[in-house]
């Protein structure tokens, strides 16, 4: 399992980071860079002598510049790509099915909560742009970040209008406390860029965590699952008998260690056995053809 999770991380990481950071520099670096031209003054969209159209002579590519853009790019989706894949993992091995279309979802829900969220209170910044306190965004948009992840997943797999309204109520909450602003909105760039800057980011950034969730499914779902004891043969060896659901378990050895653990819930069962008067949970092959 982990070298599972290993593998797909790093593979989804790397594609999704590498198209993200050609988006970025094809969409996103172009802007920046107009907006550092007003911020070192060559440019001054109040003074018409200075003033530039939206497409500003920009530099070619810088070998540097552009590869380490794409270096720590790549980097932070495969960060993100470890936090999805462990996540995804985790609820395969609650008896949630992960397929490729659903990673779709997953990498949607992704964007939501690492991006879009945070941007609806503060939204990507331009160089030069007027900025709250450092460590207060930073604590705004860790907390934003978790609270949107939580309601998320309580809206996917919380069952109830309890869960739901506490979903809710986590959505909301950050943006009802608010992010941190400066006393007065000041930059030396047009609000025109810093809007297609956002946009540009925003949009680039749906694209990557979308592909990301879509290569993490399919990394995850690529490999067949190792074989497994069937469910009757477990039973029949350790002299046990199948019980219902819901009963207490107490964690004790049915079968031997090396008891293969079920990565795809939908064609294997969580079956739990009387076992020496105690409960067992074991995963086992389904009995059919």
């Amino acid at each position: 399992m982990f070298s599972r999770i290993l593998v797909s991380a790093l593979f989804a990481g790397f594609l999704a980071g590498l198209i993200a950071a050609l988006l970025q520099l094809v969409f996103v670096q172009p802007v920046l860079l107009h907006a550092e031209l007003y911020e070192s003054g060559a440019l001054n969209h109040f003074d018409q002598a200075k003033a530039s159209g939206a497409e500003a002579a920009i530099q070619g590519v810088d070998l540097e510049r552009d590869g380490l853009s794409v270096l720590f790019t790549t980097l932070t989706y495969t960060g993100f790509a470890f936090l999805l894949v462990a996540a995804m993992a985790l609820a395969e091995d609650r008896g949630f099915r992960i397929t490729v279309r659903q990673g779709l979802v997953w990498g949607v829900a992704g964007f939501l909560a690492f991006q879009l969220a945070p941007a609806f209170g503060a939204p990507p910044e331009l160089p030069g742009s007027a900025a709250a306190d450092y460590d207060l965004r930073q604590i705004w948009w860790f907390g934003t970040v978790g609270a949107t992840v939580a309601g998320l997943a309580l809206i996917a797999f919380g069952r109830g209008r309890a869960f739901w309204a506490v979903a809710a109520a986590l959505l909301v909450a950050p943006h009802l406390i608010g992010a941190p602003h400066p006393d007065e909105f000041v930059g030396p760039a047009p609000p025109e860029l810093a809007s297609l800057f956002a946009a540009r980011a925003l949009g680039v950034g749906l694209v990557a965590w979308t592909l990301l969730g879509l290569f993490a499914a399919d990394g995850l779902t690529g490999s067949p699952p190792p074989a497994l004891v069937p469910c009757s043969q477990v039973a029949d060896a350790a002299g046990a008998r199948r019980i219902p659901a819901g009963s207490p378990v107490v964690a004790r050895p049915l079968a031997p260690r090396s008891l293969p653990v079920a990565t795809e819930i939908s064609r294997y069962l969580i079956w739990r056995f009387r076992h020496d008067k105690s409960y067992v949970t074991v995963r086992c092959r389904l009995d059919i053809n």
